[in-house]
């Protein structure tokens, strides 16, 4: 709820430039929650509040000019940056490792994949500076998964906001069903907190067993 009501202001409040910002700050590392944004973004498209192409472009714009900042400060500081302030970033040595790994393997992929990724996300532009990937391909690519991320999160969100809106009129018509459908989101919700429990304990896992080989 807390993250809600900081976010949505914002978006309402400074519209397009208020989207923008949010996506360009999260990948500089400060800790915007992009996806919830977009998703919130989506719901506003929904109710009318957006249109749909200047709220694509300001979050496409927004991310890529984070990632370019974020390119150019591992470009010319390095990785001392990101391990000094990997606490802000959220980040292990094991997890930056592997990162790293897996940028220099497949350098496509994980530019685009990475944006899927919270955490990832924001550490493989940082990377990709620090690697010396030349800027036009890093830009490339990013550009490809940027759009990718930012139109599956909007629909999402008014994909969302288009549920909601049935729910409430098919509640509104026939009471009975709003237990069952009360149920049906309580699971939905359940399982998606229960599937982001496990997801972070394998994360933890798998860092803890690279830092034992390491050993």
């Amino acid at each position: 709820m807390d993250l809600l009501s900081s976010i949505q202001p914002l978006i309402q409040h400074y519209g397009y430039f208020g989207v923008f910002i949010i996506l360009c700050l999260e990948m500089i590392g400060i800790p915007f929650p992009a996806e919830t944004t977009l998703v919130l973004s989506g719901v506003e498209w929904k109710q009318g509040i957006f249109s749909f192409f200047p709220l694509v472009l300001s979050g496409i714009l927004g991310h890529l000019l984070g990632s370019s900042i974020a390119y150019s400060i591992g470009r010319y500081l390095g990785r001392p940056f990101l391990i000094r302030y990997q606490r802000i970033f959220r980040i292990t040595d094991a997890t930056l490792d592997r990162a790293q790994q897996r940028l220099e393997k497949a350098r496509a992929p994980v530019l685009i994949i990475s944006k899927f990724i919270a955490g990832i996300r924001i550490i493989v532009p940082y990377l990709a500076g620090i690697n010396g990937l030349p800027f036009t391909e890093f830009i490339v690519w990013s550009s490809v998964g940027t759009i990718i991320w930012v139109f599956i999160f909007i629909m999402f969100g008014q994909t969302v906001a288009f549920l909601i809106h049935h729910a409430i009129q098919v509640i509104s018509q026939n009471p009975y069903l709003s237990i069952p459908i009360g149920l049906v989101l309580l699971g939905i919700i359940i399982a998606f907190f229960i599937f982001k429990a496990k997801r972070k304990k394998q994360l933890r896992e798998r860092e803890s067993s690279v830092s034992q080989d390491k050993d």
